[in-house]
């Protein structure tokens, strides 16, 4: 299915059991989850897990209506990714070579860090999902993680933020950071 829309209360099934199974079957699925309540443990979980987005009944029509047209915008414009070659083709002019593990606007090598190359690798591999700062902390600083701090992340980001075009890397306020395209 190109989109999921379930409530977290669904009958004979616990509505994040439901989503878990889903993602077990396919890691891409786009998921809106709606509730009545809001539970903080529950919203860090769903969206740790990569949910697109999480409504709050009762439901504004209008608001239900954009969200959907934005994942459907999301969903057409999806990287998309050609087996022969191990290109990643993130835009029109952008292309990521995964042997190489390089980034190329117009076909022309972008250079870029060591920690930028593996937030990209992060980001792709999230495709259009929140990649939470946790899991970039993790790896980016895997071999000192008492070093992992948004501190030491927002002048990689920053830099990584000039080499693309405007608009290509969204902030998700308290959460982390996710790859638009």
């Amino acid at each position: 299915y190109n989109l999921v829309i379930t409530d977290i209360s669904i009958p004979k099934k616990d509505g994040l059991e439901l989503i878990k199974a889903i993602y077990k079957m396919n890691k891409t699925q786009s998921i809106i989850v709606i509730s009545a309540h809001n539970n903080s443990e529950n919203l860090l979980e769903l969206v740790n897990i990569g949910i697109e987005q999480f409504l709050l009944k009762p439901l504004d029509f209008e608001k239900v209506l954009k969200i959907i047209y934005t994942c459907s915008l999301k969903l057409k414009n999806e990287i998309n990714y050609t087996e022969d070659t191990n290109i990643i083709v993130l835009s029109k002019n952008f292309t990521y070579k995964e042997e190489e593990k390089a980034l190329y606007k117009n076909e022309v090598q972008v250079k870029l860090t060591k920690k930028e190359s593996e937030l990209l690798e992060i980001l792709i591999r999230n495709k259009t999902k929140i990649s939470t700062f946790n899991e970039i902390y993790s790896i980016l600083w895997a071999d000192s993680p008492e070093l992992a701090s948004q501190e030491l992340l927002k002048p990689i980001v920053s830099r990584f933020r000039k080499k693309l075009s405007e608009n290509k890397l969204e902030s998700v306020y308290a959460l982390g950071y996710k790859l638009i395209f």
